[in-house]
């Protein structure tokens, strides 16, 4: 699939699949995720780990359902309760005000 082929995710002896993502624009940090395909209800469930390489602290499951007449994709997020504080956080909001005052900047 897309994701061992091009993305060099791992597929897993249970048939889930492992991504390691890197950060992105720098806005983040690397971050893991694990895919589950219920192909028989047409359904991916990825379990966000974020940078927790351990694999222990469930962030949240995203949910992804095919439908089929008339086609269309259902999105959903269930997220674990908890103060998300960590140095991924800090970096990525970093960036972010980085970019805002710089654009604040330039508009003054």
């Amino acid at each position: 699939g897309f994701l061992v082929d091009t993305m060099g995710a791992t597929e897993l002896p249970d048939g889930s699949i492992m991504e390691e993502r890197s950060a992105v624009l720098g806005l983040s940090s690397r971050s893991f995720v694990r895919h589950v395909l219920v192909g028989s209800e047409r359904h991916t469930q990825c379990y966000e780990f974020g940078d927790d390489e351990s694999l222990q602290d469930l962030l949240g499951i995203n949910h992804c359902q095919v439908h089929g007449e008339p086609f269309r994709l259902e999105m959903w997020n269930v997220s674990n309760p908890g103060r998300r504080a960590g140095d991924g956080e800090r970096a990525m909001i970093e960036a972010l005000m980085q970019g805002v005052l710089k654009y604040i900047q330039a508009e003054s």
